[in-house]
């Protein structure tokens, strides 16, 4: 409606930065670690760092996420990840999310864009996936995780959606290789 879009003001709000979020949170979580890493992932947002805090699940799944893009190596590690993952099927697009989040700063990481990996204290590691993995292979590794999170959405199946997502991202990564 014109009458009211003519009293609509647009505000563009920042979002947090990590440190911002941390230092505001300290008080309120003992572990600094997993709040840090908590609030990387958490996108600027407030809300979702405390529940990422509240998840007892959510380091081991950034561990995972790192491990699968470090060490994943054969089509037979597919399925040794695979069980790994559905260890979440509660919780799959949960990890997904921290997946991607990893996978991105991967990305950022191999770009040398270094100042927007999000996961600051998880450095080392994203290096060492940074090396494994070429350029063209990460970009389309994040898009990998984001169509499956949209299949998973409109119930598709989730192992065979999993199976599918790492023989993807295993596949690009050998791809790409010159």
């Amino acid at each position: 409606l014109p009458t009211v879009l003519s009293r609509v003001k647009k505000l563009d709000i920042p979002l947090f930065e990590t440190s911002e979020i941390a230092e505001a949170l300290k008080g309120e979580f003992d572990d600094a670690d997993k709040l840090y890493a908590a609030a990387a992932s958490s996108g600027g947002l407030l809300g979702k760092t405390v529940q990422l805090m509240q998840d007892e699940n959510f380091l081991d799944m950034v561990g995972l996420s790192l491990n699968i893009l470090v060490n994943m190596q054969k089509s037979g590690d597919v399925l040794h990840y695979t069980n790994l993952i559905l260890k979440y099927k509660d919780d799959l697009n949960g990890f997904l999310n921290v997946f991607q989040i990893i996978a991105r700063d991967v990305l950022m990481f191999k770009t040398g864009r270094k100042e927007l990996v999000l996961n600051k204290d998880k450095v080392p590691y994203i290096a060492r996936a940074a090396m494994s993995f070429p350029l063209p292979a990460l970009i389309e590794a994040v898009e990998r995780i984001t169509s499956a999170m949209e299949a998973l959405k409109v119930n598709a199946n989730v192992n065979m959606t999993v199976d599918a997502l790492l023989f993807d991202i295993l596949e690009g990564k050998y791809r790409w290789r010159k």
